[in-house]
């Protein structure tokens, strides 16, 4: 039996005053994914008690509980971590009072439309006289007495808007209580829209549906980071998107990916519904100073509408009640009394850049089985809907084909078998090496670049595995010279064109491919590129050389005999000395990629961002290749490439991954020399000295 059935099936006992602790102990860790602070114990072992001396029992406690508490998807971290007001709720409570008195509902940057408003009201005004929810006899889904996330205010507000102006498509975040009021007004006004829910834990929803409801939803049981963007990018002009997040901003939360992600894309003239962001944009005393709530998505979403072309305010009860209390009293007076929680903005031009939100979705398979987090599914209908894996990229420059190889059609000529396997033979030296090349396929072609020493290995690794299970062809070009026993300077400045057709990713690259860059295929290709601190780097290959570097094939001869010679030299060496003979080359390999960190087509990855965050790395390769994964893939790829050294072992390929080793290795005096080498592409990277 879990310690959750333990403790529920146990009856309330005055004589046992441990009970009610121990249920919501259980209860908050099972639904929150967390144990709870004590001041979280405390607060709802009260309310515990008063649902008890009320009458409504343990089952009016957990539906307090489920209407209050922050869902689970809320970052763990965010929740954990000591919250500033909590830890100085005095000086808070002191700073916000004295910050309303003085700033009001002054808001500078955001303009709020008040006559814009007051004629929505008056055009409204018949709407909003013949609100029917909170009638008897269950007639609406929507009920404003069972005290869901919506309060009536924005319900109300809500059916106005689509009264005012149907939509067309619907999108909806969260927000249990308003799909079930959009349910009822979509059956009010006989809309035939079918309403696109991304919800990871459709619970509070479920209860609130009628038979058959649930056919007349898209439903993805997701969090909405990894929810694919095609609801998004559907959305138009008059269309809707309501958001009722978990209210948290922090790396890789929900208010993230739709502030950052989703509403900067959003076509003009989207209306936009941001639950619990009261204006001017602060929390009320008992979220911030009874409840403790981390919330801050009202001051980020301050931060992005100030001096925003693309965002406005469309309308706010709230700001209304501050400023037109009279103007709520003529058109609906319950508005005037509770103006509610939601804010709605609305889409104008879509400013340059990026025009479609950010797809992470493959990552969804992963979040699944993260405790707490929802499960994605297709949404489920009698004929679910599923979004396609997007295709790949188109490039940026219509004269990006490449140029034809040996085997391949002529120019000009289409080849309309499909896309085709075909061998390329390249020399450099005294070897000829055979290339399996693509033909045919469509999308850009691909590059995976990074500096030596510099996660490089990991780098290109991820991306391989990646492109095999995108169908995408791997030519490594370095690899497959190196391992006959060739040098850089060997095939450098040979013509790689042949190799690259749409449906190739070119790997391998250590330097940067000079005999290319110039090429219209290059320039309109995606690339992925990893750098590291060159300090760092150049301590690490001294170890590689001197004990873990792969070896070039026994058969490579002379090649061979000259990196085994690079190892007894290495050894031989004293390390101060041996980074100070091989860092300038080094340097001007870091010169050389240049290029690539103003390429608009390039993704830059710096290793000490990545190096222990590899799932963050996969999520950006996939997002800037327009690539899929599941999360069998992800798991087989962290597998191999997920290594975290419990020590130092100077033997060991990965030897320790730790940024900032050079100040380990080397004399305070060979890092101020090498401060020197390096000074250009410390500056260049942005690595302080």
């Amino acid at each position: 039996m879990s310690e959750t059935t333990d403790a529920v099936s146990r009856q309330p006992n005055a004589a046992d005053p441990a009970w009610g602790r121990d249920l919501v102990e259980a209860v908050l860790t099972r639904l929150a994914g967390r144990p709870p602070t004590d001041a979280e114990v405390s607060l709802w072992t009260a309310r515990l008690g008063a649902t008890e001396g009320e009458g409504k029992g343990a089952a009016g406690f957990l539906a307090t509980l489920l209407a209050e508490l922050p869902p689970p998807w809320v970052p763990a971290g965010a929740l954990a971590a000591r919250d500033p007001v909590a830890a100085q709720k005095d000086l808070v409570r002191a700073y916000v009072e004295a910050s309303r008195a003085a700033a009001g509902i002054d808001l500078p940057g955001i303009d709020l439309p008040v006559e814009a408003m007051a004629a929505f009201l008056e055009r409204t005004r018949p709407v909003l006289a013949a609100t029917p929810f909170g009638g008897a006899g269950g007639a609406h889904r929507y009920d404003p007495a069972q005290g869901g996330a919506s309060p009536l205010a924005d319900a109300v507000v809500l059916r106005a808007m689509i009264h005012d102006r149907p939509p067309g498509r619907i999108v909806s975040v969260g927000a249990a209580s308003a799909v079930a009021a959009l349910l009822d007004i979509l059956d009010e006004l006989a809309l035939p829209l079918r309403p696109t829910v991304i919800d990871p834990s459709p619970r509070r929803l479920s209860a609130l549906l009628r038979p058959g409801d649930e056919v007349r939803l898209d439903l993805i049981e997701t969090p909405l980071q990894f929810a694919a963007p095609a609801p998004f990018a559907a959305l138009g002009e008059g269309d809707l998107l309501l958001a009722d997040t978990s209210h948290v901003l922090a790396a890789g939360s929900d208010v993230h990916h739709l502030l950052f992600h989703v509403l900067p894309v959003l076509a003009p003239g989207v209306r936009v519904q941001i639950a619990a962001c009261r204006i001017p944009f602060e929390y009320t005393d008992r979220q911030l100073f009874e409840l403790g709530r981390p919330w801050n998505e009202a001051y980020a979403v301050r931060a992005l509408l100030t001096g925003n072309s693309h965002l406005s305010v469309l309308f706010s009860a709230s700001a209304l009640a501050a400023l037109r209390p009279e103007l709520l009293r003529a058109a609906y007076p319950p508005l005037a009394r509770q103006p509610g929680g939601a804010l709605w903005l609305v889409t104008g031009g879509v400013p340059a850049g990026r025009s479609a939100p950010v797809d992470l979705s493959s990552l969804a398979p992963l979040a699944a089985r993260r405790p707490g987090a929802g499960r994605p599914s297709a949404p489920r209908s009698e004929a679910p809907h599923r979004t396609p894996a997007p295709p790949p990229r188109s490039p940026a420059h219509p004269e990006s084909r490449s140029p034809a190889s040996p085997d391949s059609r002529s120019p000009g000529e289409t080849d309309k078998s499909g896309p085709r396997r075909a061998t390329v033979t390249l020399t450099a030296g005294s070897a000829t090496l055979p290339f399996t090349v693509l033909r045919g396929g469509s999308g850009p072609v691909f590059f995976s670049l990074g500096v030596r020493k510099s996660g490089s290995t990991m780098l290109h690794k991820i991306i391989a595995l990646l492109a095999r299970a995108n169908g995408v062809n791997i030519v490594d070009v370095p690899g497959t010279f190196f391992r006959s026993g060739l040098t850089v300077a060997d095939w450098a400045p040979l013509d790689l064109s042949p190799l690259m057709d749409p449906g190739n990713i070119l790997t391998g690259f250590r330097n940067f491919p000079r005999a290319i860059g110039g090429t219209a295929a290059y320039r309109s290709g995606l690339k992925v590129f990893m750098h590291r601190d060159p300090r760092d780097a150049i301590v690490s290959q001294y170890f590689s050389d001197a004990f873990s570097h792969d070896l070039p094939d026994e058969t490579a001869g002379d090649g061979r005999q000259r990196f085994l010679r690079k190892r007894e030299e290495a050894r031989a060496s004293d390390i101060d000395a041996w980074v100070l003979r091989h860092a300038p080359p080094l340097a001007r390999t870091l010169l050389q990629f240049r290029p690539v960190l103003s390429d608009p087509s390039a993704l830059v990855v710096p290793y000490e961002t990545y190096v222990f965050e590899k799932v963050a790395l996969i999520a950006a390769i996939l997002a800037h290749f327009g690539w899929t994964a599941d999360a069998a893939t992800v798991e087989a790829i962290l597998a191999e490439v997920d290594v975290k050294p419990a020590g130092e072992d100077p033997t060991r390929f990965v030897r320790k991954a730790t940024p900032g080793d050079h100040r380990e290795k080397l004399k305070a005096e060979t890092v101020a020399a090498l401060d020197g080498i390096f000074a250009e592409p410390l500056a260049l990277y942005g690595y302080p000295r």
